[in-house]
């Protein structure tokens, strides 16, 4: 064989044998689908392989701004040429429970650009059906709300107008609220409880979460989290971080 031809075969020998394999279409009413390795569209093929560190969400070639920005551009060419009645309760998405809080921002992020009013999330280990409302940006007031949350490696820190929920979540005083096990998982009882005693904060009956997490985060930990709040009637708006 000719060694140019040859060498000139090579790039595009390597672009087949890398190309994603097809997925199969998702089901009526879900717009995406996020499994270990890839970012699905509705008609199964790939709009962004993963690839690298969790905690910055898609690659930067896939954002429109760089590695920090959180406009994903396949997704919304996707959501560009969708029909906007089919998401206007939001945007839903079938999430593996390895997808980083990150995308999830990112995901958001993108979806808001095209009037989702949230995402709708089910999927992970147990199957959780998860809401998150439009994010803000960080600095701008989430309104009203009685509760801030930040998930993060050590645990979970809730903060309400008075101060920081102490241990336990029955009043407000020091410490991490809900803290993780010496494995590292969340306790499910310890969150059930504090989800049902955290009621106190909520003046005047608003039930809204200004959320924030580590980016890496997984979404079977921030549904561990946020499923029980959900479930007693608490909103989460994640708060975009700069």
């Amino acid at each position: 064989m000719n060694t140019k031809y040859f060498a000139f075969l090579l790039p595009v020998l390597a672009g087949c044998t890398s190309s994603a394999p097809p997925h199969a279409p998702l089901a009526d009413g879900t717009q995406f689908a996020v499994t270990s390795d890839a970012v699905i569209a509705h008609d199964g093929s790939v709009l962004i392989p993963l690839s690298g560190d969790p905690s910055r969400g898609a690659p930067e070639a896939f954002k429109r701004r760089g590695l920090a920005d959180f406009y994903l551009v396949p997704v919304g060419d996707a959501l560009q040429r969708a029909d906007r009645a089919g998401y206007t309760a939001g945007v839903a998405i079938e999430v593996d429970g390895s997808t980083s809080y990150r995308l999830l921002e990112e995901l958001l992020a993108t979806s808001q650009y095209f009037g989702s009013p949230r995402l709708r999330l089910h999927g992970g280990a147990r199957g959780i059906d998860l809401a998150l409302e439009a994010p803000v940006q960080a600095g701008a007031a989430v309104a009203p709300h009685s509760l801030s949350m930040m998930i993060l490696p050590s645990g979970v820190s809730l903060r309400s107008a008075g101060g920081a929920v102490g241990p336990g979540c029955a009043s407000i005083g020091p410490g991490v609220a809900l803290s993780r096990s010496a494995q590292g998982a969340f306790r499910p009882n310890a969150v059930a409880n504090c989800a049902k005693q955290i009621g106190f904060v909520a003046a005047g009956g608003v039930k809204t979460v200004a959320l924030q997490a580590d980016p890496a985060t997984p979404f079977d930990d921030l549904a561990e989290v946020v499923a029980p709040f959900a479930a007693e009637g608490w909103t989460f708006v994640p708060v975009l971080a700069k």
